[in-house]
């Protein structure tokens, strides 16, 4: 009997990425993000799908994803710190020997901006990114990966 799907993964590390915004008023916002996830690394067992002529068991996955959310953000008290949550459209790379694949799927998040005097914020957030899968014979061929991550990004206003 075959195998579909892997026996192990391996898929933790830092993103990368770069964000632009536009503050609508102090209480919205746009923004896009680019970031690009560590490598997967997924393992398969032998006489599994995805097994070829040379024994190749193990296959390395990149993933990067862009999206576009709307910040809905809250003043805390008075203090220089605002409370916000994400919801927008984003769209996933996959790129790896099984497939190439591009999904737009929503995405949300929350998180705290501070806010400095000279023009900076701070901002420390959680996003997440629902994923795409089917049920066949061979799932790891449409599978797009659900992203989270934790995250800490310095910003300047223009």
């Amino acid at each position: 009997m075959k195998v579909a799907s892997p026996s192990g993964a391996v898929d933790s590390g830092a993103a990368v990425g770069i964000t632009f915004g536009y503050e609508v008023q102090p209480h919205f916002a746009m923004e896009l993000t680019f970031s690009h996830f560590p490598t997967s690394t997924l393992t398969f067992t032998q006489g599994n799908y995805y097994f070829d002529e040379e024994n190749d068991v193990v296959i390395d996955s990149e993933t990067d994803a862009m999206w576009f959310v709307a910040k809905f953000m809250a003043q805390i008290a008075d203090l220089p710190l605002r409370g916000y949550a994400t919801a927008g459209l984003d769209v996933t790379y996959r790129n790896d020997v099984l497939a190439t694949i591009i999904q737009a799927e929503p995405t949300f998040g929350v998180g705290l901006d501070y806010i400095f005097r000279n023009r900076i914020q701070l901002e420390l957030g959680f996003q997440y990114v629902a994923g795409y899968g089917e049920a066949s014979v061979t799932p790891a061929n449409a599978y797009v990966p659900f992203l989270y991550t934790v995250f800490m990004r310095l910003g300047y206003y223009i």
